[in-house]
């Protein structure tokens, strides 16, 4: 896996340099895995500019994002809980 970024954000409990928190921490952890075993190569492409796997790669998400029976994000769901608990300036959870 290029770059280490994903292991520092690791390092610093999911937190991002200039702060917030990362994103799908659920996945970033199993590429984490994966590049034990795997060697593969991270490439920023911008969305929706004509980049044919990147338009590929929105369609398949468009479609089955709007089959029946998806299973559930777990990793969303749990981020999402975990965002909710977070207390707010009070000190108290939202």
């Amino acid at each position: 896996m290029n770059g280490n970024w994903p292991l520092k954000w690791k390092a610093r409990a999911w937190k991002k340099a200039h702060g917030g928190m990362v994103e799908n921490i659920d996945l970033w952890e199993r590429m984490i895995s994966l590049a034990k075993t795997h060697e593969f190569t991270f490439e920023w492409v911008k969305g929706h500019a004509g980049h044919a796997e990147n338009e590929i790669c929105d369609q398949l998400a468009v479609t089955a994002s709007q089959g029946e029976d998806l299973p559930p994000d777990t990793g969303y769901e749990e981020a999402e809980a975990r965002r909710n608990a977070q207390p707010d300036l009070f000190g108290q959870g939202l």
